[in-house]
């Protein structure tokens, strides 16, 4: 069964691959075969084959796979993202093929996997700036451009250095940072049965065109395809 399901800082999907057109999105990305390798062709046609693949944020690719997989994104400032990096190299694509890494097993309902995964996690030793820590939590309540001098001028920094921070700790500019977030908000919104146009208002999006054209380039994905999916928190 389809599922798309949520955690705290971290998004799961297991099904089909929905669209292998070439993406980007500002988390860390790990597509799990079920049984076969699976393939991810990177922005210069390199292929990347293997039970696991690990992709790195804003890093553009293609997902090739004919049978179920299982997709985890980790927005990179989290724990379980630092855990995460800990066990791969620093390519910006990367095979891994013990079939449990990460002990991942395809018969774990997806959520039941990812929060058995993020409690192995350390709670410590992340080196994201505590100031920049404090304004991506108050953020991602409020998504807003805007609120991006306010947040800084609270933390007593400079626009220009919080956004700094942010490239330099996350990889990619705090602007692509709270793009994910809308379209956590709008993916949310979704599975709370909203429509497509109210989904895409709820995550700050102009219009459903904005919404869809986003979330075509970060996630490979439609908001109708989203929609379609099982998306309760028990999902398998």
């Amino acid at each position: 069964m389809n599922a798309f399901v949520f955690g705290d800082g971290w998004a799961a999907y297991r099904g089909q691959s929905s669209d292998n057109s070439p993406h980007r999105h500002a988390a860390i990305q790990l597509v799990f075969g079920s049984d076969r390798t699976v393939c991810v062709v990177g922005e210069d046609g390199k292929e990347f084959a293997g039970r696991t693949v690990v992709i790195q944020p804003m890093v553009e690719h293609s997902l090739i796979a004919r049978d179920i997989v299982s997709v985890l994104y980790l927005e990179p400032q989290t724990p379980l993202a630092f855990r995460v990096m800990d066990e791969i190299s620093a390519g910006d694509i990367n095979i891994v093929n013990d079939p449990g890494f990460l002990g991942f097993d395809c018969k774990l309902p997806l959520k039941d996997w990812v929060e058995k995964l993020s409690d192995s996690a350390p709670r410590s030793g992340s080196t994201v700036d505590h100031r920049l820590s404090i304004a991506l939590q108050q953020l991602a309540e409020n998504p807003n451009e805007m609120q991006i001098a306010h947040m800084a001028e609270k933390l007593g920094l400079s626009d220009s250095r919080l956004r700094f921070l942010a490239r330099d700790q996350l990889g990619f500019p705090l602007s692509t940072w709270m793009l994910w977030r809308k379209l956590d908000r709008a993916a949310r919104a979704l599975h709370d049965g909203e429509t497509l146009v109210g989904a895409a208002l709820l995550g700050g999006f102009s219009d459903q065109a904005h919404l869809s054209r986003t979330m075509r380039r970060m996630f490979g994905m439609t908001p109708r395809a989203v929609q379609g999916l099982t998306l309760a928190s028990g999902g398998s």
